[in-house]
């Protein structure tokens, strides 16, 4: 609650607590019947504008709807989405999807204020990924390696800044790696191998100067090394072998 909002709420329930807002004694009928039937009607005026008042601080107390409570329907829309396109009715395991809490999904893991880990590697996953991923924004891993996903990496992807593992080897994936994700700063793993990954290394992966892990082997890549890829300082593993890269190292 805010510091405004605390003070109103001060301020009426002082209002309520004042001798001002209390009924006053009731007259007996044989002496003052018409100062009684005043008075009874004050105490039940009274007595609603102390409800209407404690139902105003109640709402002022509870605020707007939390940022979990925003998460995870921002987060149900987008899995909702990834279900439809990579035929969720045909994986190996699809408990709870669709139907139960959020937290219930198979392979989710729910934190503070949404999903942070998806975990559906070797489930049977087809069709392409859907650019709804990218609105996981409190993803840390992304694990869909060994399904039957195809077509092109979303570059929407990039929008998930706490990922720290992207790994969807083991696929049938087409296209062009994604300059875009060099917004991925946290990222430690990239795992893109054996896939069908065409065209150029992106300079741009250099950037990430987070990554200890980068494969990209295994796909029909071409072009140079990019000398990019040397500021990767916290490299230990680079994997390229089995591509049609060229030129110097």
């Amino acid at each position: 609650m805010g510091s405004c909002e605390l003070k109103v709420s001060r301020s009426l329930a002082k209002m309520l607590s004042t001798s001002e807002m209390r009924p006053k004694r009731m007259i007996p009928l044989a002496r003052t019947p018409n100062l009684l039937f005043s008075s009874r009607n004050q105490f039940v005026s009274l007595l609603r504008l102390r409800v209407t008042l404690l139902t105003l601080i109640a709402l002022i107390a509870l605020g707007p709807p939390s940022a979990r409570a925003q998460g995870i329907e921002q987060d149900s829309l987008a899995l909702v989405a990834f279900y439809n396109a990579t035929n969720g009715a045909m994986w190996t395991n699809n408990t709870n999807w669709l139907t139960g809490p959020l937290s219930t999904w198979f392979g989710l893991i729910v934190g503070e204020v949404g999903v942070s880990g998806l975990f559906l590697q070797r489930n049977q996953l087809s069709g392409a990924i859907p650019a709804e991923l990218g609105n996981l924004t409190s993803l840390t891993i992304l694990s869909l390696h060994d399904n039957q996903l195809t077509g092109a990496i979303p570059a929407e992807l990039s929008n998930l800044p706490s990922l720290t593992l992207l790994l969807l080897h083991d696929n049938q994936l087409t296209g062009a790696i994604p300059a875009e994700l060099e917004n991925l700063t946290s990222l430690i793993s990239l795992h893109l191998f054996r896939n069908q990954l065409t065209g150029a290394i992106p300079a741009e992966l250099g950037n990430l100067t987070s990554l200890t892990n980068l494969s990209l082997r295994l796909n029909q890549l071409t072009g140079a090394i990019p000398a990019d890829l040397g500021n990767l300082t916290s490299l230990t593993y680079l994997g390229l072998n089995n591509n049609q890269v060229k030129g110097a190292i």
